[in-house]
């Protein structure tokens, strides 16, 4: 069974752009298939960010 890698707590990420960072270079997947996971991620974000200023 695999074992899940232990990372090093640090501190919250200062955006959620940011946030998409640490996650796809945690993910160990190629760099092509991480740039198109990074623009889904961040555009859906976004729209989520407008959203709640919208709805809020």
């Amino acid at each position: 069974m695999p074992r899940a890698r232990v990372m090093p707590l640090s501190a919250p990420p200062a955006s959620h752009t940011e946030a998409v960072e640490r996650y796809l270079t945690g993910a160990g997947i190629a760099k092509s298939s991480a740039r198109i996971y990074q623009i889904s991620l961040t555009t859906w974000g976004g729209d989520l960010y407008v959203l709640v200023r919208i709805e809020g």
